[in-house]
């Protein structure tokens, strides 16, 4: 575990001197869907149903990883890209200490719960507090106002209410952390994170997402 933290923390800010091959894998069945709606900054209106939680991705050499959402006006594809971090998003700090706290639990026990309400966060986050990477929301998580809300959470087609999960993330909003994101051609700002190998931690960032291609999830 110290080892794993020790390079965590060496690497996630790190950005990569040349691009590599970025490929789209698709969602993880690690995941829930919700009704999304983004108004009053670049890239919106949206207003779509879509997978909430992990994705599935390949970066250069690298092993498969995991990972979450970070920019609802880009779509996922297969291209080129290049590794830097959560530093660059607004409230990257905030989200990217999330992801280190939660993502490896929630991916580690396959709580689908916990990755629609991370997901749902994470994009709260970015787009309802104020700006600059340092900004952090010191107000509740709310999916009813703002410029992004959420309706119509499910999770195994179950209506899904994520406030339990919200009231825990809140409480390390005063933390900070970085994760690595990945910038490209195709799927624009990205952040992901990385499913340690066995008996191995080889995989090197803990993250969040790939984006959900514009268009509704099958229900």
């Amino acid at each position: 575990m110290n080892r794993f933290a020790f390079i965590l923390i060496g690497l996630a800010g790190a950005v990569a001197l040349h691009a590599e091959t970025f490929t789209y894998l698709g969602p993880n069945s690690t995941h829930g869907q919700a009704h999304i709606t983004l108004s009053g900054v670049p890239g919106s209106p949206v207003n779509l149903t879509v997978i909430t939680g992990e994705n599935m991705f390949k970066y250069g050499s690298e092993a498969a990883t995991y990972g979450y959402c970070v920019d609802l006006q880009a779509m996922a594809g297969n291209g080129s890209a290049w590794k830097g971090s959560t530093a660059s998003l607004n409230a990257g700090q905030t989200i990217g200490h999330l992801l280190q706290e939660y993502a490896p639990q929630i991916h580690a026990t396959g709580d689908k719960y916990g990755a629609t309400a991370l997901q749902l966060a994470i994009w709260d986050l970015l787009y309802d507090t104020p700006t600059g990477p340092s900004a952090q929301n010191n107000q509740a998580i709310s999916l009813t106002s703002g410029h992004f809300k959420a309706d119509n959470i499910k999770v195994n087609g179950v209506a899904f209410d994520p406030s339990a999960y919200f009231a825990a993330f809140q409480s390390g909003f005063d933390e900070s952390g970085l994760a690595d994101v990945y910038h490209g051609t195709n799927q624009s700002i990205q952040s992901f994170a990385a499913v340690p190998e066995p008996a191995s931690i080889a995989a090197l960032a803990v993250g969040a997402a790939a984006q959900l291609r514009r268009r509704k999830a099958s229900r």
